[in-house]
């Protein structure tokens, strides 16, 4: 059989292209896996062969390389591996698809929604579902409308890993946290803190992309230890961008996610953050994407990047047999350092 050739971005270092290459790496497809990164020195962290270092995602010449790059090897098809490509891709598909190239990307209409973190959680109140309170705050005297704490802080146009996510016990922090954001003018909203109790699940919601139909889903419930652990005070934790934790069936909260990835008409990979609160599902964050979960839930049967290749460029009628739910167990993250000498 032929082999494939597939295009995954920013593939060095800790990102979610690192992950979706560990997913592909997984498969059984034939495939040629090409890597690209903005990084000359992160993209040696890749254990891909076949790497090219591109412009950053915001550079004018970004999409010229791109296409530059999927010329040179014939490329079959795309997964974006950090948040700054995926938008300017998403900007782009049509001129970049063009070149009889298929890119695993969500709707652009739905990246829009779920890349605003205000928007998408007006919009899921809208369409009835249980979600934290949620405030824009645009000035210091704004800390007068929070009466919820503990309170979180967080930019909501801008995100990655975690950052600037702040969380305030009162007026006073908050008045402090905020003013020290907007002084390096960065969007926030403040959010209501969900109580943690074991109970933070990332959610994988698998669609089409011809229709917003759900093919599957997979649930991960987190453990917040070791390098997942980013805030703790007293009883209160906020989670990191590193994910860990057990599979199990989680059908009720998998079937929330599913009905959340619906109502948004979801066309391709979401993933969705939440903490289940006295029986509720209470989705914080959405990203309509793939996740830094994608090598994890591959290890467990569940390998998104191949089922979009199956179906799309083989046209594999039993494409979801790559989206097996068949185990039962955990996975934890490790930091491996690696060690390069210049030439």
């Amino acid at each position: 059989m032929e082999k494939i050739n597939v295009l995954v971005t920013s593939v060095g270092g800790f990102s979610h292209g690192s992950s979706i290459v560990t997913a592909l790496q997984k498969s059984f497809l034939p495939l040629n896996i090409i890597g690209a990164d903005m990084s000359p020195r992160l993209i040696n962290s890749s254990p891909l062969k076949q790497k090219e270092v591109i412009p950053a995602a915001c550079a004018a010449d970004f999409i010229d390389n791109f296409i530059k790059l999927i010329k040179k090897y014939s490329i079959d098809c795309i997964f974006t591996g950090s948040e700054p490509e995926l938008l300017k891709v998403s900007e782009c598909a049509d001129e970049i698809e063009a070149n009889k190239v298929k890119i695993f990307l969500n709707n652009k209409d739905v990246i829009t929604t779920c890349k605003n973190k205000l928007k998408c959680n007006q919009t899921l109140r809208s369409l009835g579902f249980d979600v934290p309170q949620t405030i824009l705050v645009k000035d210091a005297e704004d800390c007068e409308r929070i009466n919820f704490f503990p309170a979180i802080i967080k930019p909501y146009l801008v995100t990655g890993a975690s950052a600037n996510v702040f969380l305030a016990d009162g007026k006073e922090e908050l008045r402090l946290i905020i003013t020290y954001l907007l002084s390096k003018q960065i969007d926030i909203i403040v959010q209501e803190y969900l109580p943690y109790d074991q109970n933070e699940y990332t959610v994988g919601v698998t669609s089409l992309f011809e229709e917003p139909q759900v093919v599957s889903s997979i649930a991960l419930r987190k453990f917040i230890e070791g390098p997942t652990s980013y805030i703790k005070r007293n009883s209160s934790v906020i989670s990191s961008g590193i994910t860990q934790g057990e599979f199990k069936d989680y059908n009720n909260i998998r079937k929330t996610c599913e009905e959340i990835a619906e109502k948004l008409e979801s066309r391709g990979p979401m993933n969705i953050q939440l903490r289940e609160i006295k029986g509720k599902v209470m989705p914080f964050e959405i990203n309509p994407r793939f996740s830094g979960t994608t090598s994890a839930r591959a290890m467990n049967g569940y390998n998104e990047p191949e089922f979009y290749i199956r179906r799309y460029i083989m046209h594999d009628p039993k494409a979801a047999d790559s989206l097996v739910n068949a185990n039962k167990g955990f996975v934890v993250k490790s930091l491996n350092e690696q060690y390069f000498k210049y030439e």
